[in-house]
């Protein structure tokens, strides 16, 4: 194995674990700050799992309350 190809190798992995730490951790941490300047706030950011426990928790909210059903039926709609 050459030692360029090592280098091209070794190059290409820096490349894509930039991009990687870019779209996973760059990016939302510049979305939340700019909108904390706003004084809009919301749920910490966390890498992996995000904010998968306040979804679940509002799913399960919304499930146990079924207090407007939803339905495809079409009547009383006005056209």
């Amino acid at each position: 194995m050459p030692p360029p190809f090592l280098a091209v190798i070794s190059f290409l992995l820096l490349i894509s674990f930039l991009k990687f730490i870019h779209k996973i951790i760059w990016i939302p941490l510049r979305i939340q700050y700019h909108f904390k300047k706003q004084g809009i706030t919301g749920p910490s950011y966390r890498p992996i799992s995000g904010n998968l426990g306040e979804l679940r928790r509002l799913y399960a909210a919304a499930q146990s309350s079924k207090s407007m059903p939803f339905h495809m039926s079409g009547q009383g709609s006005t056209a």
